[in-house]
């Protein structure tokens, strides 16, 4: 778990981050961001690392003020605010969840790394690699398969 402030630069914006990397999935439960304001879950959305059969699961919480009177069902594509309360084309909104991806991407890669070497593990332990005539050509050709398997 990791806990962190995330600030947007020309604005007086503070959120505050908590990451939680899970070992199995939640119920089923895809990876989410969280967001809190005075210390109650006003909205949930999936972050964008999700159905990428990596068994990478986490949870994200933001709190911040700025979510109260925050308009979620706003539609991010259209370059405009909300009459009343903040939408999710403020430029705050879309700041912190361009730093959250990056966030997320840099902690999934040192995941993804062990990931492949425990899938290259159990595609050897179930012999899912092919036989080689002799063991000089195996420790050679035996190279390629594995690299294309952590390249994936």
């Amino acid at each position: 778990m990791d806990s962190f402030q995330l600030s947007v630069p020309d604005s007086d914006t503070v959120f505050k981050i908590r990451y939680v990397q899970w070992k199995e999935g939640l119920h089923r439960e895809l990876s989410k961001y969280y967001f809190l304001c005075h210390g109650q879950e006003i909205y949930k959305d999936y972050t964008m690392l999700n159905k990428k059969s990596d068994e990478y699961y986490h949870s994200v919480y933001i709190e911040s003020d700025f979510f109260y009177d925050f308009d979620f069902r706003s539609d991010e594509t259209i370059n405009q605010t909300a009459f009343f309360g903040k939408a999710k084309s403020s430029l705050e909104y879309r700041h912190l969840v361009k730093e959250l991806t990056e966030y997320l991407k840099a902690k999934r890669k040192p995941f993804l790394e062990e990931y492949a070497d425990r899938l290259v593990d159990s595609f050897e332990k179930e012999a899912i690699f092919p036989e080689y005539a002799s063991l000089g050509e195996g420790n050679v050709k035996k190279a390629m398969p594995v690299e294309v398997v952590k390249a994936l």
